[in-house]
Parts: structure tokens; sequence; C-alpha cells
């Protein structure tokens, strides 16, 4: 019959296995893991320029200084999983103007596509439709947009931008506090790039006319220098500030016709609410500290217990020894 010691040695032993399996396997059950939950309610961010140049409609025309506001409204959508989720992004640019919501748009497109909760990569192309009513159009997405990687590195990252359909890299700069919460920032700058090189679209191209009464072709450029501010425990974007430039310039470059000039940054009310946000959405560092602790006192319980069980059969060889019995002591 067992002692009673080697009973609770193996108790404990059975025990600390239970206790390192746990801790195993309850990252894949509970997703406290600063992946994007499905419940965020403030998604809008807004990014405003007091005096900003845009032309009275896409494409070439005469140019008006206005206040401008540059909206990004994230939607997820089904269908989701624990591992992605469908993103829905509506971009808008408006004038700030005592005119109707059609004469003050500067531009707006929709973007769906499925998104990794967890890393904020695309999971395949996007579809988008933009303001003009044309069908929808497939683009495949590189990169991050509505997030960053949770507990976001010091490091660069591609990030995905709607005018280029591209992706460019975004540079970490510093880390900064803003509302109590730990903001990484990462600059982005795209070089003066011509549109009409990267896709198809009817305001990618214009017609110059020349010296001689004969007309040259001329090419939509776009170029931007923007800091992305991120969320340092669950990768959320709180906060853009951006300069961006486009204008019709020849082949080589040479700026003929200004189309848009725009200095913004978030406004500080959406700023503050992202901010708030963030501070309720679990970065995950809750249950790496518990799968720890459950890692660890597993490991030690286990070792108890295997030293208890081991050092209690060796007694009972020794006892048994003395009595007359066989013994495997030496």
């Amino acid at each position: 019959m067992l002692a009673k010691s080697r009973i609770f040695s193996v108790l404990i032993l059975g025990l600390g296995a239970a206790l390192i399996t746990w801790g195993l396997v309850a990252p894949h059950f509970f997703h406290d893991d600063g992946r994007l939950p499905l419940s965020l309610e403030d998604t809008t961010l807004t990014v405003r320029d007091g005096n900003a140049e845009t032309t009275l409609n896409p494409g070439p025309g005469e140019i008006v200084a206005a206040a401008v506001i540059r909206q990004h409204h994230v939607e997820l959508l089904d269908p989701a999983d624990a591992e992605t989720v469908t993103v829905r992004i509506g971009s808008t640019m408006m004038r700030e103007a005592n005119e109707d919501d059609i004469e003050r748009l500067v531009e707006a497109s929709v973007w769906s596509f499925v998104m990794d909760r967890t890393t904020g990569e695309a999971v395949g192309p996007a579809t988008m439709t933009s303001q003009l009513g044309l069908p929808p159009t497939q683009v495949p997405v590189t990169g991050l947009w509505a997030k960053f990687p949770a507990d976001p590195a010091k490091t660069t990252y591609e990030v995905f931008d709607a005018t280029l359909r591209g992706s460019a890299p975004a540079v970490y700069r510093e880390t900064v506090e803003r509302g109590g919460r730990q903001l990484h920032v990462y600059r982005q700058t795209i070089e003066p790039t011509n549109l009409a090189t990267r896709y198809a679209d009817m305001f990618n191209t214009t017609t110059f006319e020349t010296g001689d009464g004969g007309t040259e072709p001329g090419y939509l450029f776009y170029s931007a220098d923007r800091d992305w501010y991120v969320d340092a425990g669950t990768g959320l974007v709180v906060d853009i500030r951006e300069d961006l430039d486009s204008y019709y310039g020849t082949r080589d470059g040479e700026r003929r016709e200004q189309v848009l000039r725009f200095h913004g940054a978030g406004t500080e009310e959406s700023v503050e609410r992202l901010i708030a946000q963030a501070e309720r959405v679990p970065d995950g560092s809750g249950q790496r500290t518990v799968t720890t602790v459950l890692l660890a006192l597993g490991a030690l319980l286990l070792l108890v217990g295997l030293i208890g069980a081991l050092s209690g059969g060796r007694r009972r060889l020794r006892r048994g020894g003395k009595s007359g019995e066989p013994s495997l002591d030496r």
C-alpha cells in the first residue's frame, strides 16, 4: 500500500501537470491577446486642416482655400471569427462650407477587405467603390491600414495608402505620451508619384496647352508625409498627422496645376475618444501574466511532487531492508 506521503506527492504531480496543460491551452480558448475586438464603438478618426487648398471638382480646375475635414470610418462586419474580420473603411474629404454635401465633397471611397485581427494585415484583396458610382474595383492590399499589431515594435512597417493604392514604409520615430497612454509614432513618406503609372483612373491624366497652340499630356502626381500615432499596447491607430500634395505635371514631374494641399491633424475630440477606447481594449498583458504564473507554478509543483515521490520510494525501500525484506538501497 502506498504511503500517504507518496499519495500526496502523486497528487501534487497531477496538479502541476494540470496547471502546465491549462497554461498551454488557455490562449486558444480565451482571446485576451490584443486582437481587434469586434465590439469597438469609436471607429472614426477625423483629420482637419483649417486652410486647405482643393479644386472645386475632381480633376483640374479652380483652386479654393477652405477648411477641409478628412474622415476615416471603420466598420467591423461579418463574416468574422477568432482570427479574422471583414473590415469596411469609408474615407471622405469634404470642405467646411455653406454648400450641399455633393458640392463640398472633395473625394470619397469605400474599401472592404478581410483583416487579421491580431497582426492588422490584410488577408486578400480589397473591393473599392469610389464617389463616381463606377463598378467596384478589386485592389490588392498589402501591409497594415486600420490597425498595427498588438504591442507594436519600434521598427518599420509597410502601411497601405488608399490614394497610392499600395503600401509605403512607416518608420518608427519616437514614443510620446498622450491621455495617459504610450503612443508609438511612425513616419511614412511617399515621394511624388505619377499615379497614372500605378493604376487607371479618369482623373489621373489631363491635357496641357503648349505655347505653339498644341497640347501635351499631363499626369496626376501625389506625395505624402504622414505620422501614424499608434497605441503602444493595442496597436490601434489613434491619430494621424499628414501633409498631402497633389498636382498635375509633365511626364518628368514638372508642376503645372495644383489639385490639393492638405496639412491636417486629428481633431482633439476624435483623438481623445480613440485614446480612451484604447484604454479599455485588452492588450494581452493580463493573459500573458496568468499564463506565465500557471506555467511557473505548474513546473514548481511538478518538481516538488517528483522529488517527493522518488524520496518516499527510497525511504520505503530502506525500511524494508532493515526488517529483513530485500533492499535495493546501496
